[in-house]
């Protein structure tokens, strides 16, 4: 009977030991991945989910370390980018968002090759006239 404990015993260590195995191997994976390709642009302002009081906004971000060109997307009311409203090539670090309408919330992203930076979001209130 005592042999039995330590087959389980030794069975539970492996399985632990592999399993911290492999998630240091994909840890180190990553990590090797991002300092050879660098880093992508990150959007910085506005913050997320800010309110817009006036009617332009100016999107802001930092570059990264990447090489590559950078495409602005911005969408309305759809964070999966189905249809987006702008989708340019960009090569400074701040667009200026015009003509946005009232009661919508704009959502935006960076792509460079393959990757995305995460989809920051502003709001703009619906404005009201009061008779």
């Amino acid at each position: 009977m005592r042999g039995l404990g330590v087959v389980s015993f030794t069975a539970r260590f492996l399985w632990r030991y592999l399993a911290a195995a492999a998630l240091i191997g994909g840890l180190t994976t990553a990590m090797v991945g991002v300092a050879l390709s660098g880093t992508g642009p990150v959007p910085q302002g506005p913050p997320e989910g800010y309110s817009v009081a006036s009617g332009r906004v100016s999107l802001e971000w930092n570059k990264g370390t990447r090489k590559g060109p950078i495409t602005l997307e911005v969408s309305v009311d759809d964070p999966t980018f189905a249809k987006p409203i702008v989708q340019k090539k960009i090569s400074g670090v701040s667009h200026q968002m015009a003509e946005i309408r009232p009661g919508k919330t704009y959502y935006w992203r960076l792509v460079q090759g393959s990757e995305k930076s995460p989809t920051a979001s502003f709001r703009v209130p619906a404005s009201y006239v009061d008779f």
